[in-house]
């Protein structure tokens, strides 16, 4: 429907009762303050729950590409024969961990 103001889109609904029960209800949001701040609110608490979910998934995949490169790091260090201890210290990661990616390998 394109309208400029209020008083054409009674025109346009004029008859037909689905559009103006709309129309009423339009009437009724705009004019009430209350229900506008609850829309808004609504309206803000879903962009912010969007923001945050891309947030976590920018962290997890910086996450997950340092992992990634970590992983890289040590096999690379496993093939030059780094010592196990000296691969843990600047990796951070154990022994342990450390052999069970030279398995997989």
């Amino acid at each position: 429907m394109k309208a400029g103001s209020l008083e054409e889109m009674e025109k346009i609904a004029e008859g037909d009762e689905v559009m103006e029960q709309a129309l009423r209800y339009m009437e009724k949001f705009l004019n009430d303050e209350k229900i506008r701040e609850q829309y808004d609110m609504a309206n803000d608490a879903l962009y912010y729950a969007k923001m945050d979910g891309i947030e976590q998934g920018i962290v997890q995949g910086i996450e997950q590409g340092a992992e990634k490169r970590n992983v890289e790091i040590v096999k690379t260090m496993l093939k030059e024969k780094v010592p196990l201890a000296d691969i843990s210290k600047y990796t951070g990661l154990t022994e342990k961990e450390i052999m069970k990616l030279k398995e997989e390998d």
